[in-house]
């Protein structure tokens, strides 16, 4: 309709059009007119981008490129960008925050890898994918400007079910473009699932380049029930000190009446071991103070924490008051296997057995207070 459209308004054709390398100047010209509208075609000698501009003509042209490549090997199937992504910490806003980590933004870069048949210019249209982890949005404040700024850095953006998906004119082979755009938490999830960083051009989207990141601080790791996999951000745990009397009864149930305290729990330690990365502790759910998922009490439920956290050492046979976020899910056979991992938002604190000492009476009455103030009052 709209090629209909112009031709319809029968323009004049009088067009003068040069045609010159990006990087070796003038190659050819043209003089198109309504007698003469059509060119001849000439070979490109020159491995270079083609720029085409009009000088004050009138009219409607169409400029057509062909190229030819010879090869006698089988069509490769590579990754045609280098990729790099990062996120950084930045001074928080009042209307957007992350609560833990502070503001962040991210930092999506791209280098094009031609091919030996094609320029060192640059790619083609090109398309920037960035997901984002679940409860993580974009400013798009920043989006518009990169659209709207005096570079044009994008030609459009878009947010689509938690993707970020950029509009680029080229991206670069002899420098990296990047993209930076703030990102904000939308809500709290226990555990922030790996997120992927894809380039690709717009014409080949079979031919794309993707990389994982985290938008945390924390290395992501991989826990396994056997054959089934999850990733999740295993920072690490603080132990309490023990037999603490600074520690009140209001600051634990603070902690226990939290939005993203899912559970709290007095459990026993009855087996540790190792397991890739990661120290697996078996323990008997004694008491319930907040439910969680999937456990009961008396029931056997397990926690993790990475091996090199040694700030957080359960002993077997000793109880514990553990509280944290959501349970981590792992799909096993029929079932689902509910772990617990002990991780930098999680409270772990000694719970005593042996009250002979004046200080360990003490420490405990004031763990029971807290337990009684919980059981009858909730968390109001």
């Amino acid at each position: 309709l709209t090629e209909y459209s112009l031709l319809l308004k029968q323009i004049h054709l009088d067009m003068d059009i040069n045609v010159a390398y990006k990087h070796e100047g003038d190659f050819h010209k043209y003089k198109v007119t309504e007698k003469h509208f059509l060119g001849r075609p000439v070979e490109v000698s020159l491995n270079d981008d083609l720029v085409v501009s009009t000088g004050y003509s009138s009219g409607l042209a169409t400029v057509y490129v062909k190229t030819v490549v010879h090869k006698i090997s089988v069509s490769e199937e590579f990754c045609s960008f280098y990729l790099k992504i990062d996120t950084q910490d930045i001074e928080a806003s009042s209307h957007f925050r992350l609560s833990d980590s502070g503001f962040k933004r991210i930092i999506a870069c791209a280098s094009y890898k031609p091919s030996k048949e094609e320029s060192t210019s640059g790619s083609s249209h090109a398309v920037m994918d960035i997901s984002l982890p679940t409860g993580i949005g974009a400013n798009e404040e920043d989006l518009r400007a990169l659209v709207e700024g005096v570079d044009q850095l994008l030609t459009d953006y878009q947010i689509k079910d938690g993707h970020v998906i950029l509009q680029l004119n080229s991206i670069p082979s002899r420098d990296f473009l990047c993209v930076r755009f703030r990102i904000f938490e939308l809500f709290q999830v226990g555990f922030l699932n790996p997120a992927t960083f894809t380039v690709y051009e717009y014409h080949r989207p079979d031919k794309q380049c993707t990389m994982i990141y985290s938008i945390s601080d924390t290395r992501l790791q991989k826990v396994c029930e056997g054959a089934a996999c999850t990733c999740v951000e295993a920072d690490c745990a603080q132990l309490q000190a023990e037999v603490d009397l600074a520690i009140s009864a209001d600051s634990r149930k603070e902690k226990a009446c939290k939005p993203e305290t899912a559970y709290a729990y007095k459990v026993r330690i009855t087996s540790a071991t190792e397991e890739n990365v990661f120290v697996k502790y078996t323990a008997t759910l004694l008491v319930t103070y907040k439910t969680g998922e999937a456990a009961d009490e008396n029931s056997e439920v397990t926690f993790i924490k990475k091996m090199s956290c040694t700030n957080a050492n359960l002993v077997k046979g000793k109880q514990y008051l553990i509280m944290g976020k959501e349970v981590l899910q792992i799909k096993h056979n029929f079932s689902f296997k509910y772990i617990y991992p002990l991780d930098s938002s999680t409270w772990i604190e000694y719970w005593p057995t042996d009250t002979t000492c004046p200080s360990c009476q003490a420490f405990v009455e004031n763990l029971n207070n807290f337990a009684e103030d919980l059981f009858l009052n909730s968390c109001e």
